[in-house]
């Protein structure tokens, strides 16, 4: 009774689970832009190319800001922001990069976002040679602003 036990629950936990895939329904995967994109996928990077842009600029104005009336609302959602760069929390900061990652990190993301879009833009045949050369010259025209 105890080995048909044994051999059931072994059976049981070594073919009952299957950890499936999840592909994002919303999303292009990388693969199915880099070879032939349609121009709708080839917009939706530009739009996140675009989208970087911004998360940088509300990530660097919330990082640089001055410390006077202005500051106040900004972070007015979490305390840590004032007592962290006053230093009153001591010398040792947040392990996650509290406050500070989007800053450094969306000006990279971006840059890579542009790279994608210009190897998808080269391998596409959607688009023709004058919408070829405006993707790609908007793609190289927003890595040097990151």
């Amino acid at each position: 009774m105890k080995i048909k036990f044994l051999v059931a629950l072994l059976c049981a936990t070594a073919f009952s689970c299957q950890i499936d895939e999840v592909l994002d329904p919303n999303n292009p995967s990388l693969q199915g832009v880099l070879v032939n994109a349609s121009k709708a996928e080839l917009q939706g990077l530009v739009t996140g190319l675009e989208a970087r842009h911004r998360e940088y600029f509300k990530n660097a104005t919330e990082m640089f800001g001055s410390f006077s009336r202005e500051v106040a609302p900004f972070f007015a959602s979490d305390p840590r922001f004032f007592s962290d760069w006053l230093g009153q929390s001591g010398p040792e900061t947040y392990p996650d990069f509290f406050a500070a990652a989007g800053t450094y990190l969306s000006p990279y993301t971006a840059v890579k976002q542009a790279n994608i879009l210009i190897e998808s833009v080269q391998n596409t045949d959607a688009l023709t040679t004058a919408e070829a050369a405006g993707y790609l010259g908007f793609a190289k025209r927003s890595k040097p602003i990151n």
